[in-house]
């Protein structure tokens, strides 16, 4: 479980301060923001990020602990985006731990949600998206939003410990399942809400690939389960957001090529290209494993987030 690390700027209305109901937060850090556009009634241009911990740029700290950092493809991409449409401002909504599930409902990631005081106005991660987008739906300029990953992850792990490889297989299953559930009323929810807005969503790399250079038949094993199931994601993740009107950052195929035709035409080869990748791009391989990215890793994010959103305009769509 990720540990809190210390609040950054502009994160509006991800976060309330410890102690303070998260409503009360919100509505001073719009009055905050209000002010920063200069007081003139007019509202600032947003930048709506949603996800879990790849969107709050969660990486492992010097003595292993997860912390937040300043690293994450969100604060890149807000960067880039204020190089467009000077003054943008990012409104940080990702919560580790986050499932399409807890996205949705606001169920299921309590605890992570209470330690990192993430924003569930409205009682979930999405009503709180939605409620800054019916707000003012021309302020906000373009959403990404990472989900899908703790769907599969967060069971596997959990299953593996306790049950072995026939609970992996049935927790990979239900996972598949929750995001075929889910994620098309995530995005139906927010496509409706912003019809104009750019909406980017991405695949998910695999980080259990790794046990394919294990000599312990377990995590092999494993790793060739997680080879075919998220390769079933994030097929579903891409055909999913065409129907929704929303772009696929494939950042998959940037982490070595685990993505959408991984294990098809060469699996081997392309197998060993993704775990080679993986110890560059994440912290599997460190001493003590993490499978978050790596200050390189959230930029081939970023920079598959780019590759797919238009450039910004600095006026009012």
């Amino acid at each position: 479980m990720a540990q809190r690390g210390s609040a950054r700027r502009h994160r509006i209305p991800r976060r309330a301060a410890r102690g303070v109901p998260i409503a009360t937060a919100a509505a001073v850090a719009l009055t905050f923001v209000l002010i920063l556009a200069g007081g003139n009634g007019v509202s600032p241009a947003l930048y709506l990020a949603l996800g879990d911990s790849l969107a709050v740029g969660v990486q492992p700290g010097v003595g292993g602990q997860e912390i937040e950092t300043p690293a994450g493809y969100t604060d890149q991409l807000e960067r880039r985006f204020r190089a467009q449409v000077p003054g943008i401002r990012r409104v940080a909504l990702g919560c580790p731990g986050e499932t399409t599930t807890s996205l949705l409902t606001g169920a299921g990631d309590t605890a992570t949600a209470r330690i990192y005081h993430c924003d569930r106005t409205g009682g979930s991660q999405l009503a709180a998206a939605l409620a800054v987008i019916h707000r003012d739906p021309a302020a906000v300029r373009v959403i990404t939003i990472d989900i899908g990953a703790n769907d599969l992850f967060g069971c596997v792990a959990a299953a593996t410990i306790v049950r072995g490889l026939r609970a992996v297989s049935a927790c990979l299953g239900q996972g598949l399942r929750a995001v075929s559930v889910n994620l098309p009323r995530i995005l139906g929810a927010l496509r409706s809400a912003g019809p104009q807005v750019p909406i980017a969503a991405m695949t998910i790399y695999d980080p259990f690939l790794i046990g394919l250079r294990s000599r312990n038949p377990t995590l092999a094993a494993i790793a060739r389960l997680s080879l075919a199931a998220i390769s079933r994601l994030n097929e579903g993740i891409a055909a999913i957001d065409g129907r929704n009107g929303v772009r696929t950052a494939n950042v998959a195929a940037r982490f070595g090529g685990s993505g959408l035709r991984l294990g098809r035409a060469d699996p081997e080869r392309g197998a060993r290209r993704a775990v080679a990748a993986l110890c560059v791009d994440t912290h599997v391989c460190a001493t003590t494993p993490n499978v978050h990215p790596t200050a390189l890793g959230y930029r081939r994010i970023a920079a598959a987030f780019l590759a797919v959103l238009p450039r910004l305009s600095d006026g009012r769509h």
